[in-house]
C-alpha cells in the first residue's frame, strides 16, 4: 500500500481518530482531503462526533462505525486486553 501524499488528491476514505475539541483544530486538514464520494469513520468515545461533522458541513459522508476494545486500564502505561478488539463499518 502505498500513500499518497499529494495532499490536493481527495481520499477514497478518511478515519478520523482525534478528540472531539481537536475537530476544529484539524478541520483545514479534513476538508482539504474530501470530497462528495469520500468515505468517513470517525473513531471517538461519545456521540458528539455527528455534531461535529455536521457543522464543518461532512455529515453526509459519515459512515457508521462500531468499535470495541475491551481493555483495562492497569496504569498510566499498561494496559491488558481481555479479548480481541473488532471493528464494524457500514458501507
Amino acid at each position: 500500500y502505498q500513500l499518497d501524499n499529494d495532499e490536493s488528491t481527495p481520499a477514497e476514505w478518511l478515519l478520523i481518530c482525534v478528540k472531539s475539541h481537536q475537530i476544529e483544530s484539524a478541520k483545514e486538514t479534513i476538508l482539504s482531503r474530501v470530497n462528495a464520494n469520500t468515505k468517513i469513520a470517525i473513531i471517538q468515545n461519545g456521540v458528539e462526533h455527528i455534531d461535529n461533522m455536521n457543522a464543518i458541513g461532512l455529515f453526509d459522508n459519515l459512515l457508521e462505525v462500531m468499535i470495541d476494545l475491551p481493555a483495562k486500564r492497569l496504569s498510566a502505561t499498561e494496559v491488558t486486553w481481555r479479548e480481541p478488539a473488532i471493528g464494524f463499518v457500514r458501507d
